[in-house]
């Protein structure tokens, strides 16, 4: 009966997400080219969590990775005359190491606000909730495997974000 209800939850979710309208219409997107894209960090616990290691290494790994592959991905698409930028807002990341992961369970994750703004500074939409995610839940084998293959678990976030905010661009 659980899982019933779990699974009409997610298929309701999943209709939801998919029936959102573009926030940018499609003659706008396609006129534009993008410039680059500034990241800000607005992550609630994120002072709290300084001192732990592999979160603020996490953390700036992902900084400089996001913005990259951003910015990679949309280099040479679209290809239209007006430069925009996107401003990527950081509202949630969550970092787990391999062992909690896969014998407690969790996902290492971040999501963010993505605004498209012109050269005039005028914000042409805003794609809410972009995620980009590495999830891991294979108990103790998959700690075992993780620890010895050491993943790209930042490089997985930043393509699976990027993934997410492609397939939002694009959509109709």
């Amino acid at each position: 009966m659980s899982r019933l209800f779990i699974v009409a939850l997610c298929a309701a979710f999943m209709t939801a997400c998919a029936s959102t309208p573009n926030p940018i219409a499609a003659e706008t997107r396609s006129g534009t080219y993008v410039t680059g894209a500034d990241l800000v960090w607005s992550v609630d616990d994120a002072d709290e969590q300084d001192d732990n290691g592999n979160y603020a290494a996490g953390r700036d790994d992902l900084l400089a990775r996001l913005e990259a592959a951003v910015e990679t991905e949309f280099a040479h698409s679209p290809a239209g005359s007006q430069p925009v930028s996107f401003s990527i807002d950081i509202q949630r990341y969550n970092r787990v190491n391999a062992l909690t992961g896969n014998i407690i369970g969790g996902s290492n994750m971040v999501i963010a606000d993505v605004s498209v703004i012109d050269e005039n500074g005028n914000v042409l939409g805003v794609y809410e909730d972009v995620t980009g995610y590495h999830a891991s839940g294979a108990g103790i084998i998959g700690a075992i495997a993780q620890a010895a293959i050491q993943p790209d678990i930042v490089g997985i976030m930043s393509n699976s974000f990027v993934a997410d905010l492609r397939r939002r661009f694009d959509r109709d």
